[in-house]
């Protein structure tokens, strides 16, 4: 399994009070996991997401604005794989 937290930390200034963002987990280029209507705003408790991952060879992992004209950035909070 990939076990992370999630959060986002802030937004530049003059950013909507409304910025939201998604976390996106894909395996060997196919969608896995997201946060999807938990988006997540500045300020929230971090999430915790766990994905299975087992026969993937590679993941990648997205922080995408879920509102409009979300800019900021997002905190993968230590990634890890643990095996079950």
């Amino acid at each position: 399994n990939f076990v992370v937290a999630v959060s986002v930390p802030n937004v530049p200034q003059g950013a909507p009070a409304t910025a939201r963002f998604t976390f996106s987990v894909y395996g060997d280029g196919r969608f896995r996991l997201n946060t999807g209507t938990a988006a997540m705003a500045p300020g929230d408790n971090p999430q915790r997401i766990v994905v299975p991952v087992s026969n993937y060879h590679t993941i990648t992992i997205r922080v995408e604005p879920a509102s409009i004209g979300a800019t900021g950035y997002g905190q993968w909070l230590e990634p890890m794989f643990l095996k079950q």
